[in-house]
């Protein structure tokens, strides 16, 4: 055995080899019971006095991506037979609207509000129906579904709605509430 032979073995910072793996150690926090239960008591008085629009906001904003949703207009229909008989109530997607006619106002003699509102609506199925306005405003639905694409152009901003069903809308901005 030579002189540096012997040092190499007596030394065993010197032998080098691969590293142990190590476990992820938890950090652990001593606490006393009582301190834990007054903090776990403060939270629970914070969380149900909390404004619970705000609670869920701020959890959305920091989880990190969810999925972005959106409410499109949906227009029922009435299907007839050749009796003008109603067979059914059909549900289309209202793609864009816009206002046709808009007069509003008071009769000076009797104080009473006139309106006649009419608008125009293009439908999921590229038909065109004018409603008045009222009309409108008692028997439009919503459904809220994903936003599964974003689409920015010359034209605007279109989003691409997948509801429940499976139907999927591209709508511009505007008409997306």
């Amino acid at each position: 055995m030579s002189k540096n032979e012997s040092n190499v073995a007596a030394d065993p910072e010197a032998i080098v080899g691969p590293e142990p793996v190590k476990a992820p150690s938890e950090e652990v926090v001593k606490i006393k019971k009582d301190t834990l239960e007054r903090l776990m008591d403060r939270l629970d008085r914070l969380e149900s006095a909390a404004d619970k629009k705000q609670l869920a906001r701020f959890d959305s904003i920091h989880k990190g991506e969810m999925s972005k949703k959106a409410s499109i207009s949906l227009w029922p229909m009435d299907v007839r037979d050749e009796a003008g008989k109603l067979v059914e109530e059909v549900e289309k997607a209202v793609l864009a609207w816009r206002l046709v006619k808009d007069i509003v106002e008071k009769n000076p003699t009797t104080g009473y509000w006139y309106e006649d509102q009419v608008l125009e609506l293009t439908l999921d199925d590229d038909t065109v129906e004018q409603v008045k306005y009222q009309e409108w405003a008692r028997r439009h639905k919503k459904k809220t579904g994903d936003v599964i694409s974003e689409n920015k152009t010359d034209h605007g901003e279109f989003w691409t709605v997948k509801l429940e069903d499976g139907k999927e809308y591209t709508l511009e901005v505007s008409f997306i509430n």
